[in-house]
């Protein structure tokens, strides 16, 4: 849909925009015009530009767009919903055969893909009783390049070794009660970054009811390298 936009100042325009990156605009009048439609902005009218995979806000001057945790929810399903397009158009190697990498804590910010798989041990673990959500803090003993911000949240690891999972839907409702020290492969996570600025990442319900975390026991071949971190660490 075309879109027109409307304002005396220059700078109130979005910038620095490319192919993925999401608008939401809010008071929005759409019309019909020779079968198209169009949409065209009201003194009343405003948006705000999220950048795509990282999803941070671009600074828009004068113009201030409250979103709400729905419509951020929304949001991100349409910024995931892109880039499984974009993988599946792209002939590579990883696509090709359908491996995605295991990334460590460490590696989030700096490796270019967006879904990846990840081996960790639990540091705390948290049902929403309500709604299908569990929330996880992990550590695979790397330090987090972009760490947890909340600290007053006390935890036996340190902060700058931790990183924020959060399951949904059917993926809540497959994870099995999990405690401190529990082992944990989980698949086809999503990375990106907190409101506070935190990397961390997701796994988003699907259609697919095998599960996307699983326990692993501690003599696991997986665990190799996390283990022996994890006695690195905990001689310091």
């Amino acid at each position: 849909m075309r879109l027109n936009l409307f304002n005396a100042k220059k700078e109130c325009f979005p910038k620095d925009m490319s192919p993925g990156d999401i608008i939401v605009l809010k008071n929005l009048k759409v019309e019909l015009y020779n079968h198209s439609y169009f949409g065209v902005s009201q003194p009343s009218t405003v948006y705000t530009v999220y950048k795509q995979d990282t999803l941070v806000q671009l600074p828009i001057p004068d113009i201030e767009c409250d979103m709400t945790e729905a419509e951020e929810d929304i949001v991100e399903a349409l910024d995931l919903w892109y880039a499984e397009k974009k993988a599946s158009m792209k002939n590579t190697a990883i696509v090709a055969s359908g491996v995605r990498p295991y990334l460590r804590t460490d590696q989030l910010l700096s490796h270019p893909t967006k879904f990846f798989d990840y081996i960790g041990m639990v540091v705390s673990y948290k049902k929403d009783n309500l709604n299908p959500v569990v929330n996880l803090t992990l550590t695979d003993f790397t330090k987090n390049m972009a760490p947890i911000k909340l600290k007053q949240v006390q935890y036996p690891i340190d902060r700058e070794f931790l990183l924020h999972c959060t399951l949904w839907d059917n993926n809540a409702v497959n994870c099995p009660p999990l405690v401190y020290g529990d082992y944990v492969r989980i698949c086809n996570g999503v990375k990106r970054l907190s409101k506070e600025g935190s990397a961390e990442f997701r796994v988003n319900g699907d259609r697919d009811n095998g599960r996307k975390l699983t326990k692993l026991s501690a003599d696991d071949h997986l665990l190799k390298d996390l283990l022996k971190r994890k006695k690195e660490y905990s001689s310091r």
